[in-house]
């Protein structure tokens, strides 16, 4: 028989997704389920991508004008954004990579590629983090367009929110819990030599 039960967690910020704990006969699995904000991230991405590909098409010259314009968009109208939504995701990961580190766990990136029995729970943890930043970015690049453009690419619109919101999240997480674990801090230095 099993059930679950509120288990209390130090995130237990307004908003943040519930934390429960299925109990089974053998032992406790701590689980994290996807908040409302994150399932509207993915609702949004599959519109964007499904809206893109029927709206422009996958063809070398789409691939190329998106290239383009990516690279174009940080010299131009809103740019501020590639400074505001990367800053807001290394404030997030900083502070959840602290929070895995001190729970001993292993960075974000290597338990999501190596140990398939976390990889779900990580990324309902990662999405959950960012998906406030992921739909400012979606917001934003769609103004972008507008603007600049005058015409919408959805899938530029989820490429950029995701380059400026979700890669740097992983990565600075994946960091902090290695410069900050008790690991790495009580372990020798191996081949420096004076």
């Amino acid at each position: 028989m099993s059930f679950r039960r509120r288990v209390p967690d130090a995130d237990d910020r307004p908003g943040a997704p519930a934390v429960t704990s299925v109990e089974a006969t053998s032992h406790t699995r701590v689980r994290q389920d996807l908040g409302l904000l994150a399932r509207v991230v993915i609702a949004a991405a599959v519109v964007l991508v499904v809206s893109g590909v029927l709206w422009h098409g996958i063809t070398m010259e789409n691939m190329l004008r998106i290239w383009r314009n990516v690279m174009a968009r940080p010299s131009a109208t809103l740019s501020f954004r590639f400074i505001l939504q990367p800053t807001i995701a290394v404030i997030t990961a900083i502070n959840d990579g602290l929070k895995d580190a001190r729970r001993g766990r292993s960075p974000f990136v290597r338990a999501i590629l190596k140990e398939p029995a976390q990889r779900k729970l990580r990324l309902n943890e990662g999405l959950n983090a960012t998906a406030r930043i992921l739909l400012l970015g979606i917001a934003v690049d769609i103004i972008y367009q507008l603007i600049e453009f005058e015409r919408f690419y959805p899938i530029e619109s989820l490429l950029i929110a995701l380059l400026l919101a979700f890669i740097p999240y992983c990565i600075v997480r994946g960091l902090v819990v290695r410069v900050s674990s008790p690991k790495s801090a009580s372990r020798p230095d191996q081949g420096r030599h004076r």
